[in-house]
């Protein structure tokens, strides 16, 4: 008998030992934003109150925008500036996200309402102003022109914002936008049965990028040149960064002669991404003249968003970095298998007595 309440008694500490110790002593998949610049990596850390941070846009000064992720997962729209990261609040939910930025400064993103529905915003100068149009805005360039994906009748539509002007873009998604106002994103394909083929819209015509054999694609950035970045699979399903220009899309292998996915290009034709390094974790890359280089980590991964005009690259990485907060929160639902474990252990020994 002893042996069972042994064994009960360790099921219980096992069952709430990820919530009763420190992030110190047990792994929870921390990273924090980080700026790759000249061959060396500057930790940014993450936003006040949270534990994670997951950089999405930069501009032509470095400042970086995305999201924090807090204690109890609510995710924080931030700014970071001038080495300062700034949270830029919400439009009064819990819950905020910035994704992109122009070099003028304004941030746009999506964020909870007090209502409770999600909204698409603008940020500048200290003010968060809500544009009334449920989605997120994904992307704005230097003009103002904002890409926001909306859900509409149970699918997401890209849309161009400008001016309090909204104009359906006829496509499933958009991701970028430059200064030529040319968009580039995804549309549904082969009936619309989940399967996305990457395109670029420019100026009302819809132009389908192709793929690298499978038919899937996704159009991720482009620059001002029309230069456009994203991620395909191949004939075999393995997925490969590519660059299209001039009308063909060209494979960008990967590095360690493996996959790749890329995320972002700048106006000098550097991309950068993520690839397999030669321990098989994912690592941040660069892209450039058919080159692969390592931009490192900090842990054992690393991702690669965005890279500016001036070549400084952001993104994320795991590190040894110290948890935030005194312990990890229980959740209800192991504090009721935590109780109803304890109140087995109580009722047999009752009964025992």
């Amino acid at each position: 008998m002893k042996d069972i309440y042994k064994g009960l008694i360790m099921l219980v500490v096992l069952s709430l030992a990820p919530w009763m110790f420190p992030q110190s002593v047990l792994a929870y998949g921390q990273h924090h934003a980080i700026l790759w610049q000249n061959g060396t990596m500057t930790d940014l850390g993450t936003p006040d109150g949270c534990y994670n941070a997951e950089p999405y846009g930069i501009n032509n000064q470095g400042w970086i925008v995305g999201r924090g992720w807090t204690e109890l997962d609510n995710s924080r729209a931030f700014l970071y500036a001038n080495g300062a990261m700034i949270d830029l609040g919400t439009l009064g939910g819990a819950q905020s996200q910035a994704y992109g930025i122009n070099n003028l400064g304004q941030v746009v993103g999506g964020s909870l309402t007090a209502s409770g529905e999600y909204h698409a915003f603008i940020w500048q100068n200290g003010t968060m102003t809500d544009l009334g149009i449920n989605g997120y805005g994904r992307a704005i360039n230097d003009k103002g022109q904002v890409v926001i994906n909306s859900m509409i009748s149970g699918a997401w539509h890209g849309f161009l914002w400008e001016n309090g002007s909204l104009t359906d873009l006829g496509i499933a998604g958009a991701n970028s936008i430059n200064n030529n106002g040319q968009v580039v994103g995804t549309i549904r394909i082969n009936g619309g049965q989940g399967v996305v083929g990457a395109v670029l819209w420019d100026n009302g015509t819809i132009i389908n990028l192709g793929s690298l054999g499978s038919g899937y694609s996704n159009a991720i950035d482009i620059n001002d040149k029309g230069q456009v970045v994203g991620v395909s699979t191949d004939a075999a399903g393995r997925a490969f960064g590519f660059l299209w220009q001039d009308g063909a899309m060209v494979n960008l292998g990967g590095p360690n002669g493996k996959w790749s996915q890329v995320y972002g290009i700048n106006n000098l034709g550097q991309v950068v991404g993520v690839g397999e390094n030669i321990q098989g974790s994912c690592e941040a890359y660069l892209w450039e003249d058919g080159s692969w280089t390592d931009l490192g980590t900090f842990g054992t991964y690393s991702w690669a968003q965005s890279i500016n005009d001036l070549g400084q690259v952001m993104g994320y990485s795991d590190g040894d970095w110290p948890w935030p907060y005194s312990a990890v929160p229980l959740p209800p639902s192991v504090l009721l298998l935590g109780s109803g474990l304890l109140s087995m252990l109580g009722w047999k020994r009752f009964r025992k007595n």
